[in-house]
């Protein structure tokens, strides 16, 4: 009598997870959320920024940001920083950020505005173009892309950082893709897709 076939079973096992968006309980007033609050736009013309409901202290983690506009005028502010980065300005009299800052599509998008410092000066981004943010927390550096084109990688302190934006002009918006739908660019090797406990 043959011995009876023993069936091997396999299964994968879905682990949810929450993806960031944009805080509504931690932004300036003069900023909006809207679509699943993962869009902010400015309410007037004054610097202000937001930060997102998740911040990190290790691993590496990719997201991305697109900056649109309704009418004219442009200065724009993506950026990383700590829980005491303050929402009524940008990052620079905080000594753990640093931003991609571009104004009026010229050519002084800047890297690093930390410490009342404006250094090493990048390509500005304009309407549309995709920001990507490679965020290593693990080797204590950021490095933006534009259309995924590195703008080389800087480093700061230790710590827990945030995504955070920083919308000028009045009408001006950023819409960010944490990670819940598909990406528009491949996160550079070993680096989560998305910001995500």
């Amino acid at each position: 009598m043959a011995a009876p076939q023993q069936m091997l079973l396999s299964y994968s096992a879905a682990v949810a997870v929450t993806y960031a968006t944009r805080n509504p309980s931690d932004k300036n007033a003069n900023i909006a959320l809207s679509s699943g609050n993962l869009i902010a736009t400015a309410s007037n013309t004054a610097w202000k920024s937001v930060r997102a409901t998740l911040g990190k202290s290790s691993g590496k983690w990719y997201r991305e940001v697109k900056t649109k506009k309704t009418s004219w005028g442009w200065n724009a502010m993506i950026w990383v920083g700590d829980s005491g980065a303050s929402l009524s300005t940008y990052c620079w009299s905080n000594a753990a950020s640093n931003a991609y800052y571009s104004y009026n599509w010229k050519a002084d998008g800047a890297n690093r505005y930390n410490n009342n410092m404006n250094l090493t000066y990048w390509n500005p981004f304009a309407l549309n173009d995709v920001i990507g943010v490679a965020l290593n927390m693990d080797a204590g550096e950021v490095t933006f892309y534009k259309n995924n084109v590195t703008q080389n990688a800087i480093t700061w302190v230790s710590g827990t950082m945030y995504p955070m934006v920083s919308p000028y002009d009045n009408t001006m918006f950023f819409e960010t893709n944490f990670g819940a739908t598909s990406l528009v660019y491949t996160p550079p090797s070993g680096f989560n897709a998305g910001l995500y406990i």
